[in-house]
Order: structure tokens, then sequence, then C-alpha cells
């Protein structure tokens, strides 16, 4: 009886970090509503891009402009990590990410893996943990419609890095250093030691 309640509780985590898409099949209004900022890259300007709003703005993203964010990054080393607000996983470990960021010369951003639908959840638990940062949602015009999430997050691991990664977008980590290049990927917390004997040294 107990393997059996352990085996449903494992399938409900595993189906909370892997829930459809549901924007292909929206109506226009509802996408229109709900499509995050586009953001000039032109215009991207280091600390004041990363001034905190209450509002916690969503952008859309792809490769062409994660690497803008590393040029202007205000500090030594950009961590993009990805999120999924569905996954308890993911909540449960947001705040020790957060904090090894802060302790250290991190730009923290955090890219949101699910569906441009799930903003307003997603917003929710970021105010309730007072982070304020922009936050960015993965193009789904570009990486897939498809129903799962961890798809879409590796073809854009795969346009970031350029080669095939086996990752799932449950706080996956992309690491960069002032030059533009990628210093440490892999998933948190299973290379967080590795993380910071990079970041403090």
């Amino acid at each position: 009886m107990r393997f059996f309640s352990i085996f449903i509780i494992s399938l409900i985590i595993l189906s909370s970090c892997s829930i459809n898409s549901v924007y292909k099949y929206a109506d226009k209004d509802t996408k229109e509503n709900m499509r995050p900022l586009e953001l000039n890259i032109q215009t991207i300007d280091g600390n004041d891009f990363f001034r905190k709003d209450t509002n916690i703005v969503f952008y859309n993203t792809n490769s062409d402009i994660i690497k803008e964010i590393v040029k202007h990054s205000p500090k030594e080393y950009t961590l993009f990590v990805s999120f999924y607000y569905w996954c308890q996983f993911n909540r449960n470990n947001f705040d020790s990410i957060v904090k090894i960021a802060e302790n250290s010369n991190v730009q923290l951003v955090f890219i949101d893996t699910g569906d441009w639908l799930y903003q307003n959840n997603s917003r929710m638990f970021f105010k309730k943990k007072e982070y304020y940062n922009p936050i960015f949602i993965l193009d789904i015009e570009k990486y897939g419609y498809n129903f799962d999430s961890r798809k879409r997050w590796r073809n854009f691991v795969y346009d970031v890095c350029g080669e095939q990664k086996k990752l799932y977008g449950n706080l996956d980590m992309i690491l960069f250093n002032s030059n533009g290049e990628i210093i440490l990927i892999g998933e948190y917390p299973e290379n967080m030691d590795k993380l910071n004997s990079i970041i403090t040294t």
C-alpha cells in the first residue's frame, strides 16, 4: 500500500512539471493580451534594464536576446535559470538559488519555460517572493508549440549552446562570464558546488 501511495504521489509531481501548452489553441484576443513584451535589444542598458519593477515585467526571449543581456550585464557573471511555476521542485529551490546570486557577483535571470498563458500564475509567485526583476519567457513561436515544455527548453538550449543537452527545464542553469562565454551548464542543485566554486573565486 505504501509503495502504491509513493507511486501515485510521484506521478502527480511529474505531471505538475510538464503541464501541456495551451497557447496554440487559445483565441486571438487571449493570445494578444497574454503575449509577453518584445524587448528592443538596442535599449538594453545594464543597471537600468535590471531595475526592479513591482509589476514584474515578462519579456519574450530567444538566443539573440540572451547574448545581448549578457553583453550589457553590470556584473561579472550572468546566470540564467529555467523556472516552471507549476513544478514543486522549482518552488522549493527558488530561495536558495536567489541567495547564491545575492551573495556573489552574479546577475540572476529567470526564464519561465511554461506557456505564455500561465504568466499571471508565475507573477503571483514572484510577487509573493518579492522578486521584482524582469522575467523572460521562451519564444514559443520559435521553440515550439509542442505540449512538452521540456522539449521547448531543450530547443532553446540548443539554440544558445549549439549542442544538444539532456536538460528538462527544472532549474537548469546556464552561466556566462563577462566575455559572453558559457562556463557552466547543468541542473541545479546537482551543480551547486561547481557553481559556487566558479562565482566565489
